[in-house]
């Protein structure tokens, strides 16, 4: 069987799983619905992300993505992107990830955590704000500057001291984490492989998962949009609305192909700045398709029974984590600047071969 097939195989499996949990309410005291959760893990999806070994799945890297992009538009609530996001990192650094739910940290670009082996074992010290269930997952995968470089170690969150526990705009758990001297073994700490920080990689899954999201806000406003009878005749049938839904429709567009050409750039020379315009690209789509999405709906948009409010939420947050747009147009400007006047052309000519 083919990539492809395979790749429309294992999106199908997931599409499934998200639709038979749609609407589910985790229980109380519950952070995520535990039958969505086992389901997941059953069906292989949260190590979808890892190459093929140990009985593992071994999806393609877009089906992977998929994945990722399915589960935003279905606004799953769990930490499935973190936990498949953590496997693969893993993965690259030689250890084998941990059973369970994970995450990742740092997620914002000022934190830093740092790795030192002191008497034969590691210590890992720092602290690490609004790290995605970081109260919730059973373990923290974090990346680390040692005197050897960037590592990847295992943090069991029984471990980790967590300092306050909030939220962000769509309702999902985020902890702040303090890492004071844990002591961790040799097998819980690996060098990082992959070329690009735990940052690089968060910030294709959170512009993934915003393109995912997108597509589904698009799909709602164009039926309600349908749907809606305003002074004798649908919505759609005025020109504004239709001017707005054409914004959204090629907003959304440019996200996802930003994305797709930093999912086919992944692991290659320029795999660190088509991240970074992915995630600058899908943040400024967002915030516009969110807008025109609810300029649209009305006063409906807003309300806890209405699906769009759970993507849009969604799409506030989401841009705001693993690097802002600002964040990244300033590393992407500083690479551009730093080659000089003569390689910037050729650079910026070979992002588009």
């Amino acid at each position: 069987m083919d990539q492809n097939n395979i790749g429309e195989m294992i999106a199908d499996t997931a599409r499934r799983i998200f639709e038979s949990h749609a609407g589910a309410k985790a229980a109380d005291g519950e952070a995520w619905n535990v039958g969505l959760w086992r389901d997941l893990e059953h069906s292989g999806l949260t190590a979808a992300w890892e190459p093929e070994s140990g009985g593992r799945l071994g999806a393609p890297l877009g089906a992977a993505f998929e994945i990722i992009r399915l589960s935003a538009r279905y606004a799953v609530r769990a930490p499935l992107a973190e936990t498949m996001l953590a496997v693969y990192a893993l993965y690259q650094a030689g250890l084998e990830a941990p059973a369970g739910p994970v995450t990742v940290a740092p997620v914002r670009v000022t934190d830093t955590l740092v790795l030192e082996k002191v008497g034969g074992v590691w210590r890992l010290s720092g602290a690490a704000g609004r790290v995605p269930w970081g109260a919730r997952a059973e373990h923290v995968i974090v990346y680390a500057k040692s005197d050897e470089g960037g590592r990847l170690a295992i943090a069991p969150t029984s471990a980790v001291v967590m300092t306050r526990e909030d939220a962000n705009v769509a309702g999902e758990p985020r902890a702040h984490l303090s890492f004071d001297n844990v002591e961790l073994s040799d097998a819980q700490v690996g060098q990082a492989k992959h070329g690009m920080s735990l940052h690089h990689l968060g910030a294709l899954v959170r512009a993934a998962q915003l393109s995912g999201a997108m597509e589904e806000a698009l799909n709602l406003t164009a039926q309600y949009a349908s749907d809606r009878v305003q002074f004798g005749r649908p919505l759609s049938k005025f020109q504004v609305i239709q001017h707005y839904i054409a914004t959204m429709a090629s907003q959304s567009a440019a996200a996802r192909a930003s994305v797709d050409a930093a999912v086919f750039a992944f692991g290659g020379a320029h795999a660190a700045t088509a991240i970074a315009a992915a995630k600058i690209r899908a943040g400024e789509a967002a915030g516009q398709v969110a807008r025109l999405a609810h300029q649209i709906h009305g006063a409906i948009g807003f309300t806890q029974e209405y699906r769009l409010q759970a993507l849009t939420r969604r799409l506030w947050s989401w841009r705001e984590e693993f690097g802002t747009e600002t964040e990244w147009a300033r590393e992407l400007g500083q690479t551009v600047c730093g080659l000089g006047a003569e390689q910037a052309w050729p650079f910026i000519t070979e992002q588009m071969a």
